[in-house]
């Protein structure tokens, strides 16, 4: 008898095994019989195969025993992630028979098996130029696939509307638990969202692409060795070649996340590419509190959400748990001034 699989955050990718065939639904889902191999394609264009399981990704489409970061796996992600439209997966990849007819119209050009990674590069930019999107990096697509195989992905750059005017913006990453819902841990700092700390300038593509790549370095390097980042800062030296702490004065997502905690890190106004004038005197708290109720409302929240981060990730917290927004359950400020936790924790209580 059949039974229901998920392939993670893929709408219209083609499936076929010896007893079931179709599209992933709208909510990613497949059919197989347990014990059979299934074929994933576009259109007619094969990306991989695998056995029928509950949760799909495309790094399953080729033997287990194959690291994540082999070729074979990076081309076949970098393919699928390109048909994303945004920085993450802030919306589904949708395959339909446009995406189909582009991807069979170039897959004599395509492949997936080379050794060489720079291969897929004329192809997919034929296939990103017709289809009005951007081809996702190596250093990127391997950044998705770290996060997949720890069991969580990142949604990039939502607007979260400010209560005087403009906007913050925020990234969020989840569990790869389709259509649950989680709890909520949300952090605020001066020192940027991203890996190790700022954020790229989102109409700069150079500018992207240097901050995945510095993410990627990061990660896949030991600590001491140094990477190379558009921004800088008197911190900058210590936090180029550190490996603890993915970003400044934040919790870093592979350690809760996989745990079953969504995370929220937000750029305040004046941070990164969130318009603004930074230190704006009682801006952040309101600002803060509407990211909090944001996240409280969110399909993918629970609705219970806890304030986290150290320093001034830690500080930010308490005029914030002062205003009680919805959904706060806690607040954790690791090394916070300690003149301010006490008086402020009085005030709160």
């Amino acid at each position: 008898m059949a039974t229901e699989g998920i392939f993670v955050d893929v709408v219209g990718l083609t499936y076929r095994s010896e007893s079931t065939s179709g599209i992933t639904s709208d909510n990613f889902v497949y059919h197989y019989v347990p014990g059979s191999q299934v074929t994933f394609s576009i259109g007619d264009f094969v990306l991989g195969q695998c056995e029928g399981r509950s949760l799909t990704t495309v790094s399953n489409l080729v033997p287990d025993h194959i690291s994540i970061y082999d070729p074979r796996v990076v081309s076949r992600a970098r393919l699928l992630f390109s048909l994303s439209p945004g920085q993450g997966f802030e919306k589904p990849i949708h395959i339909d028979s446009h995406v189909e007819s582009v991807i069979n119209e170039h897959k004599h050009e395509i492949n997936l098996d080379s050794g060489n990674l720079e291969d897929l590069d004329l192809p997919l930019t034929k296939i990103c130029d017709k289809l009005g999107l951007r081809p996702k990096s190596i250093h990127q697509t391997r950044n998705h696939l770290r996060r997949e195989a720890a069991g969580f992905k990142v949604l990039r750059d939502f607007q979260v509307e400010s209560p005087d005017g403009g906007y913050v913006l925020a990234d969020v990453y989840l569990p790869l638990q389709p259509h649950k819902r989680f709890p909520v841990l949300v952090s605020c700092t001066l020192y940027g969202r991203r890996v190790p700390w700022g954020g790229p300038d989102l109409t700069d593509e150079n500018d992207i692409l240097a901050f995945e790549r510095a993410e990627d370095v990061w990660h896949s390097t030991e600590a001491g060795t140094d990477i190379d980042i558009p921004e800088t800062g008197p911190w900058s030296k210590y936090f180029r070649t550190q490996r603890g702490f993915e970003n400044i004065a934040t919790f870093n997502t592979f350690t809760y996340v996989p745990k079953g905690y969504a995370m929220v890190k937000i750029d305040p106004k004046g941070v990164s590419q969130t318009p603004g004038k930074r230190w704006e005197p009682g801006q952040l708290p309101g600002d803060y509190y509407t990211v909090c109720e944001w996240c409280a409302d969110q399909p993918w929240s629970n609705g219970n959400i806890a304030l986290v981060g150290s320093s001034f990730g830690a500080n930010t917290q308490w005029a914030v748990a002062a205003l009680q927004p919805k959904g706060l359950k806690c607040f954790v400020p690791y090394a916070s001034e300690s003149l301010l936790n006490s008086s402020s924790l009085l005030n709160w209580a």
